[in-house]
């Protein structure tokens, strides 16, 4: 009897030896949530840069909320990206659904003008450092994005399907550790959140978040109260690119010590196209997304 127990268990082993090999693969693949992200943040880097080469149509809807949060007034704006000597530029095409009126129209072009003109005249020199400056901006802003893995504690809370394909659900709570290294971000410490990745391209493809504390703008001039929550989507176009496909904002506000507000805000985008220009044009080639 006691060598056939002593099968049994040396059976046994054997058979959580092979269970153990069989499901080690598995939790070795398991993804880390701050890996996930922390990879995101620099794919999304390249992709802010095949993003400078898209333009697409802003609908923007604002609404005043009474105390108990319902609409009190709406106002809204159709604007379209241009690209003028090396810059972005919107134009307002509509306001409040309905197109300007001739004399709105002309002002609205006579300052597109006057931009086209006043870059048109710089000197070659000039124009490489108004570009340095924005492209200095734009590095600011990626420090402050690039310090987003080390200002949360991840955790993987499951899967979802986004724009048709599979992505990671990861909540983010702001870690009470974290010392920012670029300007402004100690922001990141007063919002918590979740992010949707894709998990082919480790694209950020939709964000979620609400404040947890007041934010305060320009020595307190201006303050974002707790619970503003934003929502961000992207969505791919020509399989090359994610553009922001839609943003939601909800808020209370004060400005300096008297004077308080709640808005909300929706912006959808649509008309999405790639454009192909010199930077001492002012014409925009469009080429058709599919």
């Amino acid at each position: 009897m006691p060598s056939v127990l002593l099968r049994l268990v040396v059976i046994d082993r054997a058979k959580l030896a092979v269970l153990f090999l069989c499901v080690l693969p598995v939790y070795a693949a398991a993804p880390d949530a701050h890996e996930i992200v922390s990879r995101a943040v620099e794919t999304d880097h390249l992709n802010d840069v095949k993003a400078r080469n898209y333009l697409y149509t802003e609908h923007t809807v604002t609404r005043e909320l009474d105390g108990s949060g319902r609409a009190k007034g709406e106002e809204s704006t159709t604007k379209e990206l241009l690209f003028i000597y090396g810059r972005e530029v919107e134009r307002l095409v509509k306001k409040d659904g309905q197109p300007l009126s001739d004399r709105d129209a002309q002002k609205e072009n006579e300052r597109i003008e006057k931009l086209t003109q006043k870059w048109g005249r710089e000197s070659e020199a000039e124009r490489q450092k108004r570009l340095a400056h924005d492209a200095e901006e734009r590095r600011k802003a990626r420090e402050f994005i690039r310090e987003i893995p080390n200002a949360y504690n991840f955790k993987l809370v499951g899967e979802e399907t986004i724009n048709g394909r599979p992505a990671w659900m990861i909540d983010a709570e702001p870690r009470p550790d974290f010392h920012p290294g670029a300007p402004r971000a100690d922001v990141l410490s007063k919002f918590r959140g979740r992010v949707w990745i894709d998990q082919k391209d480790y694209q950020l493809v939709r964000i979620e978040s609400e404040s947890i504390e007041t934010v305060s703008f320009g020595f307190v001039i201006a303050r974002l109260q707790k619970g503003a929550r934003f929502t961000l989507e992207l969505t791919q176009v020509n399989d090359e690119v994610w553009l922001p496909k839609s943003f939601t904002l909800r808020f209370d506000a004060r400005l300096g010590l008297l004077k308080s507000f709640r808005r909300e805000m929706e912006q959808n985008n649509s008309e999405f196209r790639r454009f192909q220009s010199d930077s001492r044009l002012v014409e925009v080639k469009q080429t058709e997304p599919h």
